[in-house]
Parts: structure tokens; sequence; C-alpha cells
């Protein structure tokens, strides 16, 4: 992969001519769409966000492949929903799950739980995007949550029973929430799931493509900090509240928040766009448990669709995140030239 500037982040453009290479090297054939039709297709799914970019100065340039990531992950979650609303029917989703009699209202519920989490990721990207950071955070757990519980439903059949049992009444249900479905419980009963395919394999000395074992994120202390820091946004923590307001740099509080990011601003930005790619790879994943949603071998719409999960799971992540951590480094957003 060519070498990028030491001075700028990769354009739209040159990430694109990248991945179109190395597209083509690696699944050997013609790139679907060319550097226009891949633009208007994030435009096409996020014509609803705010296109604002944030820092309305000489910083905004550098931003904007980052941001643009960001909106090519909401694009990214409307395809596969779109994807899911047109191939999920009956009780494709709970086929893998076990040989129990199935509820047909299981599509529909990943259908809604997949909707409301794309509305969330919406207001997310907006928000950062116009400068409302802290805001930002404070919703950002609740879109993590989201991901988990979908998660836990795709991978886990009781809890998917629980999840939709029609036999307990409103109280009744909402002990068993607290007991089994509430956040806390959801992620650990994954992280339980997980230790129970690895002790299988230990004892076994095998290794399998269990999809539990893979961690939100892609990686568990990554993820238990970003929701701490997540929670000291939610709660309003004094510490979490001075340390976002206040610019050393400028040795004052900042007041228009919009306009005027602070030297942490570019790391939020950088675990931002890592969460949402990975959060989108690792529920995809237990879905590809139950139903393909794109066929190589297939029309041209699926082979549009795997050039875009090809991008979202491999080449955007990997051409671009060594430079966004770079990025967050640079000397220059502290002022010093």
């Amino acid at each position: 992969m060519a070498a990028k500037s030491k001075n700028r982040p990769l354009s739209i453009e040159e990430i694109y001519r990248l991945l179109e290479s190395d597209w083509s090297d690696t699944i050997k054939c013609e790139f679907p769409f060319n550097y226009n039709d891949f633009v208007e297709f994030v435009h096409t799914y996020t014509v609803g966000l705010d296109q604002t970019y944030p820092l309305n100065n000489e910083s905004t340039s550098q931003f904007k492949p980052y941001i643009f990531l960001l909106h090519f992950s909401v694009a990214y979650n409307h395809f596969i929903y779109d994807k899911l609303s047109t191939l999920l029917t009956g009780n494709v989703i709970h086929k893998s799950l076990n040989s129990r009699e199935r509820d047909p209202l299981t599509d529909l519920l990943i259908l809604q739980l997949w909707r409301q989490k794309n509305f969330a990721l919406d207001n997310l990207v907006r928000s950062f995007c116009i400068g409302r950071e802290f805001q930002t955070f404070q919703q950002l757990r609740s879109y993590i949550e989201s991901c988990q519980i979908i998660f836990l439903l795709l991978t886990d059949s009781e809890a998917l029973s629980r999840f939709i049992n029609h036999k307990l009444n409103p109280d009744e249900y909402k002990k068993l929430w607290w007991k089994h479905l509430s956040p806390s419980k959801v992620a650990k009963r994954i992280k339980a799931n997980k230790q129970e395919v690895l002790g299988v394999e230990n004892r076994k000395r095998i290794l399998t493509m269990d999809v539990r074992k893979e961690e939100l994120c892609g990686n568990s202390e990554f993820s238990k900090k970003l929701l701490g820091i997540c929670n000291d946004y939610l709660h309003w923590n004094k510490d979490a509240l001075f340390h976002h307001s206040f610019d050393k740099t400028k040795l004052g509080f900042r007041i228009q928040g919009e306009t005027d990011w602070s030297q942490q601003s570019k790391a939020n930005l950088v675990n931002f766009i890592e969460v949402v790619s990975y959060s989108t790879n690792w529920i995809e994943s237990a879905l590809s448990c139950h139903v393909t949603l794109f066929d190589r071998h297939s029309d041209k719409s699926d082979l549009e669709g795997l050039t875009l999960k090809y991008f979202h799971s491999m080449f955007t992540l990997r051409a671009t995140y060594n430079g966004l951590y770079d990025f967050s480094k640079e000397q220059s957003w502290t002022g010093q030239n």
C-alpha cells in the first residue's frame, strides 16, 4: 500500500484508489463501481444527516476523510437494513438457533432493533459533526448497548426466547429484564458465552470459527475503557465535564463548543470511528450465522454489496487507522506549528 504523507491524512479519493487496487488484487475481479458512484452511495444513505464538518477554520479539511468514514458507516448500516428487509421472511433469522418452535416475530424484532440502532447512529454522527462532542459520548453507550443486545439475540437462543416471551405480564417481564436482559446482564452473558466456547475448545484442543469468541470493538480493554468514559459523560462526572471543557492551550474554558474543539477531540474522533466500524462488523458476523446478505456470484447489486462489506470490514480500517492515530498525535493540534 502506498505511503501516505506525514503532513496530512489521505483524502477520500486517495483512500478509494488504494482500496480499489487492493480489491482487484485480492478479489480478482473488476471493481463494481467508480469513485463517483461510491460517493453518491454515501450521499444517498446519509442525505438526512447534517453535512457540516467540525472546525470552521483552516483545520476543517483535515477532518473530512474521517467524517466521511463516519457517514460511510451510517450508509453501510442502512444498506444492510435494506438487504435484511428484502431477504428476511418467515423464520430465516431463527433457523440456526435451535430446532424448537420458531416465532414468526423474530425477523421483525431483529429488523426493528437494527433500524433503531441506525437512527441512534444517525444522531451520534450528526452530534459529533456539529461539535456536540460531550452529547455524542453521552449517547454512545446506548448505541454500544443496542449492538450488544442484537449480537446476543443472534447468538443465544435462550436470550432470544426470553426477549420475546409472550406469556409474561408486564410486571413479570420487568423482573425478567432486570435479571437477564438489562445492559449489564447482556454484557455478562456475552462474556460467559465466549468463555464457554473457549473452554470447550481448550478441553477438546480444537479451534472453531464460533462468532461468540469475537470481542466488541475488537479489543475488550478498549471497549471497557470507552464504556467507562461514556458513563462519565452520561452521569455528568465532574472530572469528565472539566476535562472536556478546559482547553489547556488557551488556559480557559471552551464556551462555544460547536467550533472550538479541545486537544482530546482528535483522539475522540479516532475512538468514535473505531467503535462504530468494529461494532458493525461484530454484529454482522453474528448475522452471517443466519443469513448470507451478499453473494459474489449473484447479480450486480450483490457484488456491490460485497464491495461495501470489503471496504468496511477490511481495507477501510487498514488504510486509515494507523493514519488516524498519527493524526491524533500531530503537534499542530496542540497549537505548535
